[in-house]
Formats: C-alpha cells, structure tokens, sequence
C-alpha cells in the first residue's frame, strides 16, 4: 500500500486514463460473435481482493489482464462474477476505499447492480463499508439524485438504509439518514412492497437504532387509521419483546393504531397469537385498542375467542362491559358464536362461567338466526356442542331462520352410514333433549363417500369366517380331551371327558352359539352379489348383528374352557378368570354405549347416561375438537360450506 495517502491519486489516475486510451488486440476483429467473454478475471478480483489495497497492483493486474484476453480496459472493467458482482461491488464489499473512488472517478459502475438488484451502496451497507459509502455519496452533486440513489430498493426490496439496519450497523444508519434531505424521511414509513426501517430494527434488535427512528415523524398528511402498513409493533409482538414494544408506545404511542391491509391493529394480532404479556401493555396505555375493528368488523376479543386464548378473553372482559350488541361482528355473531364456531371448547366453558355472559348471550341469534349451539352443531364440534347443551340456560330447541334445530341441524347433513362425529353429535344433542323439526320432510342422507358397503362386507366376512373356524376346531377339540377307542365302557367311547362339569356345559353353549352365529352372518353376506346396493346395505346390517354377537360369546366359551382346564389350581383358575371378567366387561360396555337410549329423561338415570355420553366423547373423539378456524375465513357465507383448517400465522418475518 501507498505509504503516503496524498500522493497515490495522481499517478493512478493518469495510468488508468492511459490503459483507456490504449488499444489492445481488437476482441471484434480477432473474436468471433458471441465468443467474447464476459466474466470478471479471477486475478482482477484477486487484485481488488487484496487486503493491502495496491492500487498499482491493481492496475497491473488489470494491464495484463487486457493484454490476455485481448479486450479494450473500458470492457474489462465492466465484467462481473457469476453473482452479477462488478469491481466496484467487490470493493464495496472488501471495503477497498481507494479501488472504489478510482472507478468512480472515472464514472465506472456507479448505478450498476448485480443480481440480486444490489447497488455498491446496498453491498457496502452491509458489510459495514462506511468508507465507500461516504466515497460512493460524495460523487453526487445534486440533493435529489443522491436522494433517488439511496432509496434505490434491490430485489428483497431492501433500501440501503435497511441494510445499515440489518447489519446492526449503526455509524453508517446514521451516516445514511443524514445524506438524504428530511423530505425523503416519511417515505420510509410506506411499507409497500418493504418493511419500514422501524420495523426491521425492531426485528434485528438494536434499541437504539430503533430509538432514532421513532424520532421520525409520521407523514401529517396520512390518516393512520387507514395508513395499512406494518406498524412496527406488528414486530415487537412477533418477536414477543416486551421492551420493544414498551419503547415504541412510550416514545409513539398512535403506532398501536396503525392498521395492516385487512386493517387488523397490532393489538388484532396479539389477541391472535394470544401474547398475553403484549395485551395487557397495550391495554394499560390505551384500552381504546381493544374497541378497533378490522374490515370484517371484528374486535379484537373475537381473534382471541377463535384462537381459544383464554388469558387474553380475561385480560379483555377486565376492560370490557356486559356482553352488549356492540360485541357482534357484522354477521351479527358474539364472542360465544365466535368460540363455537371454531370449536374452542376450553373457551366456551369459560365464558360459560363468566358473570358478563348472560341467558340472552348465550342463546342470541346471528344474523341467520343461528345460536351458538346451532354453529357448533354445524361444524360438528362435538366438545363445544357436550359444554354447550350441558348448560341449563341453553335452549336446545330453538330453531333458525330455516326452521332447523341444532339437531335438525346435524341430522339432515349426516352421511349414510354416519361418521364417529356425526354420531356422537346427535347423541349429544338427543340427551340434551334435541327434538327433530324437521326431520319427516328433511333431505335424504348424501351416501358417506368414505365408506364403501363391499369394502365394509369384506372385512366383516374375514372375520365371521375366522370366528367359525376357530369355534369349529374348539368344538372337536373339546377341554380335557375325550375317551379313547378302547374305553372300557363302550357308551363312552369318543365322547368328551368332562361333560357332567358345569363350565364345560357353558363352554359348549357359547361355542355353538359363536359358530352359528358367525357361519350364519357368512352366508348372509353372499347376498351383495346379487347387485342391489340397498339390499347389499341391509344384508351388511344384518350380518354385522351376528358376526357381533359371535365376538361377544366366544369369550365367554374361552373363559369357561380356560377355568375348566386349571381347576386344579385355584390360584391360575381365579387370575384368568378376573382377567377375563375384566375385558368381557368392557365388551359388554362399548355394546352399552352404542345402544343405550340417550333420550330416556328418568332424573335416576341423568347422571349414569352423562357418564356414558363422556366415555363415548373419549372413545370415538379424543379430548378436544380437533379442527380450528381462521377468524376471516368463518365470515365468509355459510353456503359455501365449512371452512378449511388453517395454523396460526407466524407473523410476517422477511428473508434477506
């Protein structure tokens, strides 16, 4: 490197204006079309690499390199990488100050960008170059062509001043906001296509980038309720970073209501991702937040409610009146509806509990006249519907603008045969006392396209099948075994030893009634080959009634075989026979539970049928409703049928 920093410009200067001037080998007349080669020399990115900033090296190096590929200096210069990189990018990049301001000077690749839409300022931006970028900035003289390149955007759309900011650099934030004239400073709160710098800064977590950017007053001119940009509060919640947010409503506190395209406030998407913690802040500085609605008309205690935050609904009635017509969404739904409708069954047995929801709530109508109950039994919630239909103050025959109940409701869009849901739904509703309006002149059930009769046939013959043969085999090969050919008495010959024995009596019984059973359910199924899928359907019906019946006997047979076999050890006799007991229970149970009359209201029975209706829920549906809502997409028009299951955004997180 030139020891003396004044006397190296000069002599490069010439130099490089003589290598201009000079004619090498003609690429056009030695070359053919097409041929010549436009990617930059690795030993001119080497030279320009270089940590010593040889100057004349790099010149030299940019001789010989003319010289080799027979090309003119002025096309040489404008070669890139691979990556679209020109020399000045490089220098940018490396932070080669000198390389930088000779190609500058002589008005080399200034406004060139590479591949990704990149300026040297973008590249020297972020590798924390501030000297070539005061260098790349001193060579505009005029204020609005400086202010033009600096809010250049590349592909990412990213300004230069956001890569300051994403590097955490910031001297050269500062350096950049103070070259471009204050006029230019409310641009940077437009937030289409890019984010603001605000907004990055809170991502990239650098408070006192982010403290010298709230400084910068939002354009008078603009209404910040309908601004639609991402408020950079949008990032402190995303981020979940109490002191950011804390900062940013301290230092500008209308920024909790800038809205987004769908004009949800920040405080729309906290409810949303049920931050806790950035609810209650905000709520403290201004509880008028939780009163903005988005372009759905939805309150914010409506995305808590679909979402089933329960501590956000606390934080939210904490500030809120009585559940009041001002609560409804512009389909006429409440919070309960909401919570119904999306099948949060934790949050509808909270506000079911709450003193600020009242009998009118909760049995309020929507627009078309559904209820919650209504809502839930349409999306078959069957948790939400168990809460809901549990609670005196419900009405469960209230009907909707179409005259249906909620069971009417569950009925006419059940399949043939019925889902576990859809079974269940009505079971819960019939226990509730749901009665049928409409049921006579309802629709016929639409076939469930899932289930189909001869896949269902199949498996119920391999069964049956499989049941015959092994109560066929266990009746010749009977417990205790049978009294061989030369028996002394000659009656007994063949037949079997313990037949006086009571168990084996019971053994025997079961056995036959298994085998015929299921031989008989066998031969019924033949008949689905006949054609008729109505007389397929019912010959499946029927079969499955026995083939049943054979599982349920043979292990009772099983049993009595098992007792009768260790007798002689009373300990091994009543161990297998407990174990047995146990689990021809359960089978007589899960018999019980398919055909128990839900809708007998005998009070002695209320709790008994309450606890059946629970097992059957855990059975068949797990503990939860397993299907959750996006708060928009429930607004859409019920016509068009249930809505797509959808997660959570993650917030709005850029790539750069």
């Amino acid at each position: 490197m030139e020891a003396n920093n004044s006397n190296w410009k000069g002599p490069c200067y010439r130099r490089l204006q003589e290598l201009l001037k000079k004619r090498f080998i003609s690429s056009v007349n030695h070359v053919p079309i097409g041929v010549i080669d436009d990617t930059m020399s690795y030993q001119l990115y080497n030279a320009v690499h270089d940590e010593n900033e040889d100057v004349s090296k790099f010149l030299d190096v940019l001789e010989r390199v003319c010289t080799g590929k027979r090309l003119d200096c002025s096309t040489v210069l404008h070669q890139a990488t691979h990556t679209g990189d020109s020399l000045l990018h490089v220098a940018a990049e490396h932070g080669r100050t000198r390389i930088a301001e000779l190609l500058i000077d002589n008005n080399f690749l200034l406004i060139v960008t590479n591949a990704r839409k990149d300026t040297a300022l973008h590249v020297a931006a972020r590798a924390k170059n501030i000297e070539v970028m005061r260098v790349i900035l001193s060579k505009f003289d005029d204020a609005s062509s400086k202010d033009n390149f600096i809010l250049l955007p590349n592909k990412s759309g990213n300004r230069a001043l956001h890569e300051a900011i994403l590097s955490k650099h910031r001297e050269g934030f500062e350096f950049l906001l103070s070259e471009q004239s204050e006029s230019t400073w409310p641009l940077y709160w437009d937030t289409h296509p890019v984010d603001s710098p605000i907004y990055v800064a809170v991502q990239t977590g650098d408070v006192e980038i982010l403290r010298c950017l709230l400084q910068i007053p939002f354009p008078s001119d603009r209404d910040i309720y309908k601004s639609q940009g991402n408020s950079p509060l949008f990032a402190a919640i995303i981020e979940r970073n109490i002191d950011f947010l804390k900062e940013i409503v301290n230092n500008k506190e209308e920024l909790m209501f800038l809205t987004d395209e769908n004009e949800n406030t920040p405080f729309h998407f906290a409810t949303f991702i049920g931050y806790v913690e950035g609810v209650r802040q905000l709520l403290n500085k201004s509880t008028l937040v939780a009163f903005q609605r988005n372009q759905r008309s939805n309150l914010p205690i409506h995305f808590a409610c679909a979402m089933g935050h329960v501590r956000v609904v606390e934080e939210l009635l904490r500030v809120q009146g009585p559940c009041t017509s001002f609560w409804l969404n512009k389909k006429g739904q409440n919070i309960l509806h909401v919570s119904a409708m999306c099948g949060q069954n934790k949050m509808v047995k909270y506000l079911l509990k709450h003193p600020k929801i009242h009998s009118k709530t909760i049995n309020e109508k929507d627009l078309n006249g559904d209820t919650p109950l209504h809502l839930a039994s349409k999306y078959l919630h069957v948790w939400t519907l168990f809460h809901l239909s549990q609670d005196k103050r419900i009405n469960v025959n209230l009907v909707n603008d179409q005259g249906l109940t909620a069971r009417d409701i569950v009925r006419r869009q059940s399949k043939f045969p019925r889902t576990r849901i859809e079974f269940v739904a009505s079971k819960i509703l019939k226990f509730a006392g749901g009665s049928l309006k409409q049921i006579k002149r309802g629709p016929k059930p639409v076939a469930n396209k899932e289930w189909n009769v001869n896949d269902g046939a199949n498996t119920l013959i391999i069964v049956a099948v499989l049941v015959a043969t092994v109560t066929f085999a266990a009746g010749f090969t009977v417990p205790g075994g049978v009294h061989s050919s030369d028996d002394s008495v000659p009656k007994e010959r063949g037949m079997a030893v313990l037949t006086d024995q009571t168990l084996f009596k019971i053994f025997m019984t079961f056995n036959t009634i298994a085998m015929y059973c299921s031989t008989f359910g066998s031969i019924i199924l033949l008949w689905r080959h006949l054609g008729d899928r109505r007389l397929s359907i019912r010959a499946y019906r029927i079969s499955k009634i026995f083939v049943q019946l054979a599982l349920g006997t043979m292990p009772v047979a099983f049993m009595a075989a098992i007792r009768l076999t260790v007798s002689n050890n009373s300990l091994l006799a009543d161990l297998t026979s407990i174990i047995a007991f146990i689990f021809i229970s359960l089978i007589l149970l899960l018999r019980i539970l398919a055909c128990f009359p839900f809708g007998m209201h005998l009070p002695v029975f209320y709790q008994v049928r309450k606890l059946l209706l629970w097992i059957i829920i855990i059975l068949l549906c797990g503990t939860k409703d397993g299907r959750v809502y996006d708060v928009d997409e429930i607004q859409q028009d019920d016509e068009a049928g249930r809505a797509n299951t959808v997660n959570a955004t993650q917030g709005k997180n850029r790539v750069t």
